[in-house]
């Protein structure tokens, strides 16, 4: 199994790369000089490929980097995404999807973590009405 998903991701590295709209690179470029890119691609059933880049390889890159991985791994890393897919989602139809993500994130979550503690569990207490301002998308 993990032969065939390295396989995969060597496979997605002979493939032409699909960029996102200008909208989306824009918001891509938020920092000045980043010695790091993390590309996650996704698609409908459930595959993924992950891809790393680094320009520079020097002791704090390993630091950043390790700390960085870390951070997404352990969940400490969550405002950031819920801040990314509310960028993303400027227009009531990214909204409207993005919320969705989260409610399911969410779900997901409670799921398999039932007995969290009550501090982690608040954190990822996301009610996506709050985070996109938008009350009307509860009932939706």
């Amino acid at each position: 199994m993990l032969i065939q998903q390295l396989k995969r991701l060597f496979q997605w590295y002979k493939k032409p790369q699909i960029l996102p709209n200008k909208q989306d690179l824009a918001l891509l470029n938020t920092l000045e000089d980043p010695y790091a890119t993390i590309t996650i691609q996704v698609r409908e059933d459930g595959d993924f490929a992950v891809a790393m880049g680094f320009t520079r390889m020097n002791d704090e890159a390993v630091d950043v980097s390790a700390t960085m991985l870390h951070m997404i791994n352990s969940g400490i890393m969550i405002e950031y995404f819920i801040e990314a897919l509310k960028l993303w989602g400027e227009d009531e139809e990214r909204a409207r999807f993005a919320a969705k993500i989260i409610k399911e994130w969410k779900s997901i979550y409670d799921d398999d973590n039932p007995a969290a503690d009550t501090a982690t569990q608040h954190r990822l207490a996301i009610d996506p009405s709050d985070v996109f301002g938008l009350k009307h998308l509860k009932a939706q």
